[in-house]
C-alpha cells in the first residue's frame, strides 16, 4: 500500500541519514537508485535500487516498489550519480558541531 511504502522509506532514511536517491533505468524499465555517502571516499556508493511498477491507466501511478540490493552484472543499469553537494545540509552542520 502507499502507506507501507512511505513507512518503509521513512525507516530507511532514519537508519541511513546520508541516503539519497536518483533516477535510473534497468533496460527499458524505470528504477530508483539508492546511494549512501562514504565519508572516507568523499563520495556516494550505490547500494541498491528500487524497481517500480506503474499502473496501466493514464495517471501512471506507482503500484508497487521493491528494493533490490544485488546490482546487475551487465551494463543494463544506467543511473544518475549524485555529487558531494547533494549531501543534506544538516550533515555539514553535525560535522562542525562534533569538532
Amino acid at each position: 500500500s502507499g502507506e507501507s511504502i512511505i513507512d518503509g522509506l521513512s525507516e530507511m532514511v532514519l537508519r541511513n541519514p546520508t541516503l539519497i536517491v536518483t533516477r535510473g533505468e534497468l533496460g527499458p524499465d524505470p528504477v530508483v537508485a539508492v546511494w549512501l555517502f562514504d565519508g572516507e571516499a568523499h563520495g556516494y556508493d550505490l547500494i541498491g535500487y528500487f524497481s517500480v511498477e506503474l499502473t496501466e491507466n493514464d495517471d501512471r501511478l506507482i503500484q508497487r516498489m521493491e528494493y533490490i540490493e544485488e546490482l546487475p552484472d551487465s551494463g543494463r543499469l544506467t543511473v544518475e550519480t549524485p555529487d558531494r553537494v547533494d549531501l543534506p545540509e544538516w550533515d555539514d552542520w553535525s560535522i562542525n558541531e562534533e569538532g
